[in-house]
């Protein structure tokens, strides 16, 4: 059976045609697992018995789909595939992803909904037409390439008309706009005329080349990893124009992007592998790659990080620098290593990494310099802002804080636009948190639910805001907790629920593990995104700043039972997680579990102190071998033996113990210390005598 929901709801393969029954179905295969009780005052709340109500559609559902949704005496899923989900996990494969989007989502369906389901459905509308939106655009710009207009124009203009079921964001009305001015389409026109409705300008210059043949352009393609931006980069142009200046000099291999947090070292760095991407006479035609390094902790794991996101081969006996060095050796490479200051024990690494890779420059994002002889160093400051409240509106916007702000206020509520007479209070927020990025665009969410002047009032009462910065991290801290604080109270409560919840994880994470430690809904997870407090990589997995991470880890630790309850949710969680690949690392599917494992192996770590309360110790054999295999696979040995190790300190159990011992034997067997091996397999072999 498939779900169809995009369009008019339809479960092919059976003769279920209710359509309440078959909107249950929709969000349970979008949501997962979720309690009996929640559903049933969600799709039922206004009938006289909602939990009778439910039982009654699980019926009829056993009746019409038998086999498709699960029940328990507290739980309800379903096993399903659906178009939604299929969309949502559509890289690649553009075409398939066009074929699958039939329509909005529910389209037909009109039985009255409450207020709460309501929100879900249009809001999951709006994120499945604006994943549409942007395949089409995709594909349109493809066929720009080809030199084939019609179907750039066929492509754009169904793009246009998703407008109504969900919203042009104020980046996408450039995109859009040049497609449509590039086929020739009249409603390049209307567009720019709605844009101007919102105070956006279009510029008619073109982004796109096509040639007069139909066949493409013929253009070096750059290997890269870098993070997909769905926000306009605002300012620093002479910063851009010093680094790009610095990194063709050949003395300047090591480059340091150097401030505070929330400064917009990140999103700098990024915004220079762009530009090095689209340079006519590119430097680094082997590829330019970023590389977080937020989720590690420990400066021993960053050549194997390094490795992961360029690819590299590192299953051979070497350590993996020795390995990453032979694989880099003479390639002409750009790598941005982003958040460093945590690993600065290892400051040596990256000239190590130089020394013997002579084509090989790095910029570095750290709010710590490296200390180092070979290291050039760019310190950025906030955005240019205004030192007066005087200024008039044409002279304020030259500012690059105001400008920021304005666009991403634009973002939250799209009829804002800067005026005669709100510019000074605009100015006066920039001022307060002198021109930092990531508080203007915290402080610009703002615009949704107050006023501006309730805003700076709000700023202001945290004096904070008007200390100077100092290098001294608590008072960086001090200075973005402010704003996270304002932001954190403008959350629902479910929203701050599900926001602290989500800190347990470290690195990144895919959408089911959020929703089943932290009981995170897709809309739920796209207004953390919409409120730049969560972002989407590339891969769909969702990742945040480092420094939010800490303040909302913070909110989640002041209270210690529900902390204590989410650690062991997020154990158990990734204990299922390695317990249910224990086949597969070893069989056919051992690539993809590697890939797998490789994703959440941070967490993984994280949760492994806590794998041992767990009772089912046929599960946690299961999950230990599962690690045990990939360790060794991609040798990690040191690692395994540290870790396991651990485990023998966690657990009574014997055989349990008997295990991890075998395991370690393994590990130092794999690096030719023999001695211990036998130590170690002799003393599992004891614990199984016991």
């Amino acid at each position: 059976m498939y779900l169809r929901t995009m369009g008019p709801l339809n479960l092919e393969g059976s003769d279920l045609h209710r359509p309440k029954p078959l909107l249950l179905l929709a969000y349970l295969s979008l949501e997962g697992v979720r309690s009996r009780r929640y559903v049933s005052e969600l799709f039922y709340r206004d009938t006289s018995d909602p939990m009778n109500n439910l039982s009654r559609a699980i019926s009829h559902f056993k009746q019409h789909a038998p086999q498709v949704i699960h029940t328990d005496n507290k739980n309800i899923w379903v096993e399903i595939e659906s178009d939604a989900n299929d969309l949502l996990n559509v890289n690649t494969d553009l075409s398939k992803a066009l074929d699958l989007y039939q329509g909005a989502f529910a389209m037909d369906y009109n039985l009255p909904l409450g207020e709460e389901l309501e929100e879900w459905v249009y809001g999951t509308r709006e994120i499945l037409a604006a994943k549409a939106r942007h395949v089409l655009l995709s594909l349109a710009e493809q066929e720009v390439q080809k030199g084939n207009l019609a179907q750039v124009a066929h492509l754009a203009e169904k793009a246009y008309r998703l407008n109504e079921t969900s919203p042009l964001e104020p980046d996408d009305f450039s995109r859009l706009y040049h497609l449509l001015h590039l086929a020739n389409s009249p409603l390049a026109n209307i567009l720019r005329k709605e844009a101007q409705s919102f105070g956006i300008t279009l510029s008619e210059t073109p982004i796109f080349t096509t040639t007069q043949a139909e066949t493409p352009l013929i253009q070096i393609e750059i290997p890269h990893n870098l993070p997909l931006v769905k926000s306009s980069f605002v300012g620093r142009e002479q910063e851009l124009l010093e680094v790009e200046q610095n990194l063709s000099k050949n003395d300047c291999r090591l480059l340091t992007l150097h401030g505070m947090g929330g400064i917009g070292k990140s999103r700098t760095s990024i915004e220079v592998a762009y530009r090095q991407l689209q340079h006519p006479q590119p430097s680094f035609k082997d590829g330019v790659y970023f590389i977080a390094l937020d989720g590690i902790r420990s400066a021993d794991l960053i050549p194997l990080t390094i490795s992961e996101n360029i690819e590299a081969d590192t299953h051979g006996p070497q350590d993996a620098l020795s390995q990453l060095k032979t694989f880099i050796d003479k390639k002409h490479l750009l790598l941005i290593l982003d958040n460093f200051e945590h690993l600065i024990d290892g400051a040596n690494l990256p000239n190590e990494l130089l020394n013997s890779c002579p084509n090989l420059k790095i910029i570095i994002t750290s709010r710590e310099v490296l200390n180092v002889e070979e290291e050039w160093v760019k310190n950025l400051e906030g955005l240019d802002y205004p030192k007066t409240n005087t200024l008039s509106l044409e002279e304020a916007q030259t500012f690059e804080a105001i400008t920021l702000f304005t666009q991403r206020a634009k973002k939250t509520r799209l009829e804002f636009s800067a005026s005669e007479e709100n510019i000074s209070t605009i100015i006066e927020i920039c001022q307060l948190v002198e021109g930092v990025p990531l508080a203007l665009e915290l402080s610009a969410t703002w615009v949704r639910h107050m006023t501006l002047e309730d805003t700076s009032k709000e700023i202001k009462t945290n004096l904070d805001f008007l200390a100077n910065h100092t290098r001294n991290s608590y008072e960086r801290h001090k200075s973005i907790r402010a704003v996270f604080e304002h932001s954190w109270k403008l959350l629902s409560p479910t929203e701050q629920e599900v926001f602290r919840k989500l800190s347990i994880f470290v690195g990144s994470f895919n959408r089911q593990a959020a929703a089943e430690v932290a009981g995170a809904t897709l809309p739920i997870l796209t207004s953390l995104v919409n409120k730049s407090l969560l972002r989407v990589m590339p891969n769909g997995r969702y990742s945040r700043h480092f420094l939010i991470h800490e303040l909302s880890q913070e909110k989640l630790k002041d209270n210690s039972d529900e902390f204590g309850k989410v650690q062991q949710g997020h154990a158990n969680y990734y204990l299922n997680f390695l317990s249910s690949r224990s086949e597969g690392i070893l069989g056919g599917e051992q690539k993809r579990v590697l890939e797998e494992i490789e994703l959440e192996v941070d967490n993984i770590f994280v949760a492994w102190p806590h794998f041992f309360a767990s009772r089912d110790n046929d599960k946690l054999r299961l999950a230990i071998d599962t690690l045990n295999e990939f360790l060794s696979m991609v040798g990690r040995a040191k690692e395994g033996i540290n870790l396991l190790a651990s485990g023998l300190d966690l657990t009574n159990n014997l055989l349990v113990k008997a295990n991890l011992s075998k395991c370690i034997s393994r590990f130092y067997r794999d690096i030719g210390n023999l001695f211990n091996s036998q130590k170690f397999a002799e003393s599992g072999l004891v614990l199984l005598d016991n």
